[in-house]
């Protein structure tokens, strides 16, 4: 029964994080990152640029989390492919090269053809492997190689099950990463954004909503008095911690604050609501993980509800797979470049 389970749950986390046949993500990041840099090069304001790159170099290193051990299992599995193959008396030449090529297709979009014409199948003794090459020589068929990929990685996982343990609290770690790198890019630009101008400053300043529960935005005397009344560049410093930043709805608050005034006298209701419910949905998986070790607790189920995520259940662990963190990476990555476009722009159009 205990053999059963092992194999069940390693067909399980195979199956969600290096499957050859799962769907790979919609975004690019390598290529996306790149283009995002591009575009800051061209930047008027040198506080948004910097911001810029600390958030890619943040975001970068939460991608590496994941992808460089996983470039190292998957180098620990060649090896152990090739023994295997040595074992058979197959030529390495053939499955060596081939493993590799799709192995490496795990981590981009595109795969390199597999050239087959000087491969002569007769030399290959072992059953398993003649088949394999026969039908790739045949017509490209992948098939079978991709069973006998995902047969040997499911006896690897069985016979290193600490694998598959030692992942989990890697993708933990991974998730608390994309979120901090939006959090401290959008409290940070905040920051910077509200030292360098002064209509961004009187903005939200004079912000009146106590939708994040937020101090008043009035300034102690004695502060004033202590950067001997001289208050230019330090603004956001001050401001900062009127606003709550820990949040979606509240980094939403306080950059309304400085970009749209106007909005001040929306109601609470309308300003704590989620608006985007991946952000809210990794906040609040960010905060189960820390404060309560990723055990799935009552609070978290009803917020996930709140915003029409039903498949939680109090008493679980919150298993994140590779999948749970392509969504994040994403989102948090568009939003993050989104921020430092509407911070540009904003800058730009004001009167010098």
């Amino acid at each position: 029964m205990q053999s059963e389970d092992n194999r069940a749950r390693a067909e399980a986390w195979y199956d969600a994080n290096i499957s050859l046949t799962r769907e790979k993500p919609s975004l690019d990041f390598d290529e996306e990152s790149q283009r995002m840099r591009e575009k800051l090069a061209a930047f008027e304001n040198q506080f948004v640029r910097e911001n810029g790159e600390r958030f890619l170099s943040n975001m970068n290193a939460a991608k590496l989390l994941v992808t460089t051990p996983f470039e190292s299992y998957s180098s620990w599995l060649f090896r152990h492919y090739l023994t295997h193959v040595k074992q058979m008396n197959s030529p390495n030449e053939l499955l060596g090269g081939l493993v590799s090529k799709i192995l490496k297709a795990l981590f981009s979009k595109e795969s390199e053809p597999v050239d087959l014409e000087d491969v002569d199948t007769d030399r290959i003794k072992a059953k398993e492997f003649y088949e394999i090459a026969k039908s790739l020589k045949a017509g490209g068929d992948y098939k079978l190689l991709v069973d006998f990929i995902r047969s040997n990685a499911i006896e690897s996982l069985m016979e290193k099950p600490e694998l598959i343990e030692w992942t989990s609290k890697l993708f933990e770690a991974t998730l608390c990463s994309i979120w901090t790198s939006y959090e401290v890019l959008a409290s940070d630009l905040w920051e910077s954004l509200v030292n360098h101008s002064i209509e961004a400053a009187r903005n939200a300043s004079n912000f009146e909503s106590n939708a994040t529960g937020a101090e008043s935005k009035k300034i102690d005397l004695n502060i004033l008095f202590r950067q001997d009344l001289n208050l230019n560049g330090k603004m956001g410093g001050l401001l900062k911690d009127k606003f709550d930043f820990t949040g979606e709805s509240g980094i939403r608050a306080a950059y309304q604050a400085c970009f749209r005034p106007k909005a001040k006298r929306q109601n609470k209701e309308e300003m704590s609501g989620c608006r985007n419910k991946i952000l809210y949905a990794t906040e609040q998986k960010r905060h189960l993980i820390l404060h309560c070790g990723g055990v799935i607790d009552r609070t978290f189920v009803d917020k996930m509800q709140k915003v029409g995520i039903n498949n939680y259940q109090a008493g679980d662990r919150l298993n994140l797979s590779v999948i749970d963190l392509e969504e994040p990476m994403e989102e948090v990555f568009r939003e993050g470049c989104k921020l430092l476009e509407l911070t540009e722009k904003w800058v730009n159009n004001q009167p010098s």
